[in-house]
């Protein structure tokens, strides 16, 4: 008796779309957390320019 599981595992055009899905979920995490230690660098650098002024 086959189970949904064995359809899954033998169509590998599922694993591709898994797997490019799961590339482009890792490179957005990645752009997000640049864009916001970006952020967070430049509020930084606005709060200690304030205080030197």
């Amino acid at each position: 008796m086959k189970t949904p599981g064995d359809m899954f595992m033998k169509d590998s055009r599922i694993w591709k779309q898994l797997a490019t899905n799961e590339i482009q979920q890792e490179e957005s995490r990645r752009r997000l957390l640049c864009s916001d230690t970006v952020t967070i660098s430049d509020k930084k650098q606005h709060e200690t320019n304030a205080k030197l002024s």
